[in-house]
Protein backbone atom coordinates (compact mmCIF):
# COMPACT_ATOMS: atom_id res chain seq x y z
CA UNK A 1 0.00 0.00 0.00
CA UNK A 2 1.74 3.23 -0.84
CA UNK A 3 1.53 6.43 1.61
CA UNK A 4 0.84 9.51 1.10
CA UNK A 5 3.44 12.13 2.89
CA UNK A 6 1.47 15.15 3.90
CA UNK A 7 4.23 18.00 3.57
CA UNK A 8 3.07 21.40 4.73
CA UNK A 9 3.45 23.92 2.51
CA UNK A 10 6.86 25.98 3.25
CA UNK A 11 6.41 28.83 5.57
CA UNK A 12 8.48 31.89 5.82
CA UNK A 13 8.64 33.57 8.92
CA UNK A 14 9.06 37.20 8.93
CA UNK A 15 9.48 40.14 11.31
CA UNK A 16 6.52 42.25 11.60
CA UNK A 17 6.79 45.94 9.93
CA UNK A 18 7.41 49.18 12.19
CA UNK A 19 7.73 52.54 12.31
CA UNK A 20 11.55 53.20 13.38
CA UNK A 21 11.02 54.99 16.56
CA UNK A 22 13.92 58.09 17.40
CA UNK A 23 17.17 57.11 19.00
CA UNK A 24 19.36 58.84 20.80
CA UNK A 25 22.92 57.82 19.22
CA UNK A 26 24.68 55.96 21.93
CA UNK A 27 27.35 57.58 23.60
CA UNK A 28 30.92 56.28 22.02
CA UNK A 29 32.70 54.26 23.87
CA UNK A 30 36.58 53.84 24.38
CA UNK A 31 37.69 50.62 22.38
CA UNK A 32 38.94 48.12 25.17
CA UNK A 33 42.76 47.18 25.00
CA UNK A 34 43.14 44.48 22.58
CA UNK A 35 44.90 41.13 24.30
CA UNK A 36 47.75 38.83 23.69
CA UNK A 37 46.16 35.73 22.03
CA UNK A 38 46.55 32.90 24.03
CA UNK A 39 49.21 30.72 22.77
CA UNK A 40 47.90 27.63 20.72
CA UNK A 41 48.51 24.21 21.90
CA UNK A 42 49.70 21.25 20.16
CA UNK A 43 47.26 18.57 19.36
CA UNK A 44 47.57 15.63 21.31
CA UNK A 45 49.01 12.74 19.25
CA UNK A 46 46.19 10.23 17.86
CA UNK A 47 46.79 6.68 18.78
CA UNK A 48 45.92 3.85 16.76
CA UNK A 49 43.30 1.59 18.53
CA UNK A 50 44.76 -1.97 18.58
CA UNK A 51 43.76 -4.53 16.83
CA UNK A 52 41.10 -7.02 17.65
CA UNK A 53 42.29 -10.54 18.18
CA UNK A 54 40.32 -12.86 16.13
CA UNK A 55 40.00 -16.16 18.22
CA UNK A 56 41.01 -19.37 16.74
CA UNK A 57 38.16 -21.52 15.07
CA UNK A 58 38.66 -25.52 15.77
CA UNK A 59 36.94 -27.80 13.06
CA UNK A 60 37.54 -30.77 14.55
CA UNK A 61 36.47 -33.59 11.46
CA UNK A 62 36.18 -37.31 13.77
CA UNK A 63 35.53 -40.72 12.20
CA UNK A 64 32.73 -42.20 13.71
CA UNK A 65 32.80 -45.55 11.79
CA UNK A 66 31.78 -48.93 13.37
CA UNK A 67 36.19 -49.99 13.44
CA UNK A 68 35.89 -46.79 16.35
CA UNK A 69 34.21 -48.93 18.99
CA UNK A 70 37.69 -50.85 18.68
CA UNK A 71 38.78 -48.41 21.18
CA UNK A 72 36.45 -48.50 23.80
CA UNK A 73 35.86 -45.04 25.79
CA UNK A 74 38.62 -43.30 24.71
CA UNK A 75 37.74 -40.97 21.70
CA UNK A 76 34.79 -39.94 23.70
CA UNK A 77 37.03 -38.73 26.59
CA UNK A 78 39.56 -38.24 24.47
CA UNK A 79 37.38 -35.58 22.84
CA UNK A 80 36.23 -34.18 26.40
CA UNK A 81 40.10 -33.67 27.31
CA UNK A 82 41.00 -31.75 24.31
CA UNK A 83 38.03 -29.00 24.54
CA UNK A 84 38.50 -29.01 28.44
CA UNK A 85 42.38 -27.89 27.74
CA UNK A 86 41.42 -25.42 25.35
CA UNK A 87 38.64 -24.16 28.08
CA UNK A 88 41.94 -23.28 30.02
CA UNK A 89 43.86 -22.02 27.82
CA UNK A 90 41.47 -19.12 25.62
CA UNK A 91 38.93 -17.88 23.91
CA UNK A 92 38.29 -20.34 20.81
CA UNK A 93 35.13 -21.11 18.69
CA UNK A 94 34.79 -25.32 18.53
CA UNK A 95 33.26 -27.54 15.70
CA UNK A 96 32.69 -31.26 15.45
CA UNK A 97 31.98 -33.16 12.91
CA UNK A 98 31.22 -36.64 13.06
CA UNK A 99 31.25 -38.93 10.09
CA UNK A 100 30.45 -42.72 9.26
CA UNK A 101 28.60 -43.10 5.68
CA UNK A 102 27.25 -39.74 6.37
CA UNK A 103 28.36 -36.58 8.44
CA UNK A 104 26.50 -34.98 11.24
CA UNK A 105 27.54 -31.78 12.60
CA UNK A 106 27.23 -32.47 16.48
CA UNK A 107 28.74 -28.98 17.69
CA UNK A 108 28.34 -25.38 15.19
CA UNK A 109 30.70 -23.04 16.09
CA UNK A 110 29.95 -22.88 19.53
CA UNK A 111 31.77 -20.52 21.90
CA UNK A 112 33.80 -23.28 23.54
CA UNK A 113 33.65 -22.13 27.16
CA UNK A 114 30.00 -23.32 26.15
CA UNK A 115 30.74 -26.50 25.04
CA UNK A 116 29.04 -29.23 27.62
CA UNK A 117 30.40 -32.80 28.55
CA UNK A 118 30.02 -34.98 25.85
CA UNK A 119 28.56 -38.23 26.00
CA UNK A 120 27.21 -41.49 23.77
CA UNK A 121 24.42 -39.11 22.65
CA UNK A 122 26.94 -37.20 20.87
CA UNK A 123 29.15 -39.70 19.85
CA UNK A 124 27.79 -43.29 18.77
CA UNK A 125 30.35 -45.18 16.12
CA UNK A 126 28.79 -46.73 13.52
CA UNK A 127 28.75 -47.46 9.64
CA UNK A 128 31.45 -47.22 6.89
CA UNK A 129 34.07 -44.32 6.52
CA UNK A 130 32.91 -41.52 3.97
CA UNK A 131 36.00 -39.09 4.57
CA UNK A 132 36.12 -37.18 1.68
CA UNK A 133 32.77 -36.27 1.51
CA UNK A 134 32.97 -35.28 5.62
CA UNK A 135 36.12 -33.14 4.66
CA UNK A 136 34.52 -31.30 1.64
CA UNK A 137 31.57 -30.46 3.41
CA UNK A 138 32.56 -28.87 6.64
CA UNK A 139 35.55 -27.48 4.62
CA UNK A 140 33.29 -25.22 2.38
CA UNK A 141 30.44 -24.60 5.05
CA UNK A 142 33.34 -23.06 7.54
CA UNK A 143 34.94 -21.06 4.75
CA UNK A 144 31.39 -19.69 4.15
CA UNK A 145 31.29 -18.88 7.99
CA UNK A 146 34.89 -17.57 8.85
CA UNK A 147 38.54 -17.90 6.77
CA UNK A 148 40.16 -16.27 9.16
CA UNK A 149 42.50 -17.81 12.07
CA UNK A 150 41.19 -21.39 11.31
CA UNK A 151 42.42 -25.02 12.61
CA UNK A 152 41.00 -28.27 10.41
CA UNK A 153 41.61 -31.50 12.99
CA UNK A 154 41.00 -34.79 10.89
CA UNK A 155 40.76 -38.07 12.87
CA UNK A 156 40.53 -41.30 11.16
CA UNK A 157 41.35 -45.18 12.30
CA UNK A 158 41.16 -46.28 8.64
CA UNK A 159 40.95 -45.00 5.01
CA UNK A 160 38.41 -43.83 2.76
CA UNK A 161 35.60 -46.59 1.81
CA UNK A 162 32.11 -44.80 1.16
CA UNK A 163 32.11 -40.99 -0.09
CA UNK A 164 30.97 -40.06 -3.56
CA UNK A 165 31.07 -36.77 -3.83
CA UNK A 166 34.31 -35.82 -3.35
CA UNK A 167 37.36 -36.87 -5.20
CA UNK A 168 40.86 -36.93 -3.17
CA UNK A 169 42.01 -34.49 -5.89
CA UNK A 170 38.97 -32.41 -5.12
CA UNK A 171 39.75 -31.99 -1.63
CA UNK A 172 43.56 -31.70 -2.27
CA UNK A 173 42.57 -28.48 -4.35
CA UNK A 174 40.32 -27.50 -1.39
CA UNK A 175 42.57 -27.58 1.45
CA UNK A 176 45.58 -26.54 -0.72
CA UNK A 177 43.31 -22.95 -1.53
CA UNK A 178 42.54 -22.46 1.99
CA UNK A 179 46.53 -22.76 3.20
CA UNK A 180 47.73 -20.94 0.47
CA UNK A 181 45.16 -17.96 0.78
CA UNK A 182 43.88 -17.89 3.72
CA UNK A 183 46.47 -19.32 6.21
CA UNK A 184 44.42 -22.22 7.30
CA UNK A 185 45.96 -24.99 9.47
CA UNK A 186 45.65 -28.50 8.88
CA UNK A 187 46.48 -31.86 10.74
CA UNK A 188 45.79 -35.76 9.72
CA UNK A 189 45.82 -38.45 12.26
CA UNK A 190 45.35 -41.50 11.29
CA UNK A 191 45.95 -45.43 12.29
CA UNK A 192 46.34 -48.73 10.15
CA UNK A 193 47.64 -46.62 7.70
CA UNK A 194 50.83 -44.20 6.18
CA UNK A 195 49.51 -40.85 7.38
CA UNK A 196 52.12 -39.17 5.54
CA UNK A 197 50.90 -40.33 2.56
CA UNK A 198 47.62 -40.22 3.09
CA UNK A 199 48.19 -36.50 4.08
CA UNK A 200 50.09 -35.77 1.31
CA UNK A 201 47.51 -37.07 -1.31
CA UNK A 202 44.77 -34.43 0.50
CA UNK A 203 46.80 -31.48 0.71
CA UNK A 204 48.05 -31.55 4.73
CA UNK A 205 51.47 -30.98 5.64
CA UNK A 206 51.30 -31.94 9.34
CA UNK A 207 50.26 -36.03 9.80
CA UNK A 208 50.57 -38.61 12.71
CA UNK A 209 49.89 -41.84 12.69
CA UNK A 210 48.48 -43.38 15.96
CA UNK A 211 48.48 -46.98 17.80
CA UNK A 212 44.81 -48.50 17.14
CA UNK A 213 43.81 -49.05 20.47
CA UNK A 214 42.41 -47.07 23.60
CA UNK A 215 45.25 -46.22 25.30
CA UNK A 216 47.63 -45.33 21.48
CA UNK A 217 43.85 -42.70 21.41
CA UNK A 218 44.47 -41.54 24.79
CA UNK A 219 48.18 -40.56 24.09
CA UNK A 220 46.84 -38.94 20.67
CA UNK A 221 44.53 -36.71 21.96
CA UNK A 222 47.29 -36.01 24.73
CA UNK A 223 49.53 -34.57 22.10
CA UNK A 224 47.11 -32.97 19.95
CA UNK A 225 44.97 -31.01 22.87
CA UNK A 226 48.55 -29.37 23.58
CA UNK A 227 49.32 -27.92 19.90
CA UNK A 228 45.91 -27.39 19.77
CA UNK A 229 46.25 -24.99 22.65
CA UNK A 230 49.03 -23.34 21.42
CA UNK A 231 47.43 -21.76 18.61
CA UNK A 232 44.69 -20.72 20.89
CA UNK A 233 46.90 -19.29 22.99
CA UNK A 234 48.57 -17.33 20.37
CA UNK A 235 51.83 -19.38 21.11
CA UNK A 236 51.88 -21.28 17.69
CA UNK A 237 49.18 -19.27 15.39
CA UNK A 238 47.85 -20.95 12.41
CA UNK A 239 50.27 -18.66 9.94
CA UNK A 240 53.25 -20.60 11.15
CA UNK A 241 52.15 -23.65 11.89
CA UNK A 242 54.40 -26.93 12.25
CA UNK A 243 54.46 -28.78 15.08
CA UNK A 244 56.43 -32.00 16.41
CA UNK A 245 53.66 -34.59 17.58
CA UNK A 246 55.07 -36.48 20.14
CA UNK A 247 53.14 -39.65 19.94
CA UNK A 248 54.36 -43.07 21.95
CA UNK A 249 53.71 -45.72 18.88
CA UNK A 250 54.70 -48.31 21.01
CA UNK A 251 52.23 -51.58 21.73
CA UNK A 252 50.46 -50.65 24.92
CA UNK A 253 49.63 -53.19 27.54
CA UNK A 254 46.71 -51.64 28.96
CA UNK A 255 43.46 -53.16 27.91
CA UNK A 256 40.83 -51.02 26.06
CA UNK A 257 37.76 -49.56 28.07
CA UNK A 258 34.57 -50.35 26.41
CA UNK A 259 32.44 -47.88 25.25
CA UNK A 260 29.31 -47.37 27.08
CA UNK A 261 26.04 -45.54 26.38
CA UNK A 262 23.87 -44.72 28.80
CA UNK A 263 22.63 -47.46 30.88
CA UNK A 264 24.88 -49.85 29.59
CA UNK A 265 27.15 -51.43 27.68
CA UNK A 266 27.34 -50.64 24.03
CA UNK A 267 27.65 -54.66 21.89
CA UNK A 268 26.35 -53.17 18.36
CA UNK A 269 29.56 -52.92 15.81
CA UNK A 270 29.43 -52.55 12.01
CA UNK A 271 32.39 -53.45 10.01
CA UNK A 272 33.94 -49.76 8.47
Amino acid sequence: MKTELNIAPEIILRAAETTPAETTPAETTTPAETTTPAETTTPAETTTPAETKVPLSVLFIMDGSGSMTSMGIEPLNGLNSLVKKQQETGDFRFTLVVFSDESKTVIDDMDGKDIPRLTSEHYSPNGMTALLDAMGDAIKTQAERKKENVLVVVLTDGEENASHRYSREQIKELTTEMREKHNWAFMYLGANQDSFLVAKGLGINVSSNYHYSGLGCNRLFHAVSDQVARCVSGENPTTDFNPTLNIDMNEPDVPTRPMRALGGLRSSMSCE
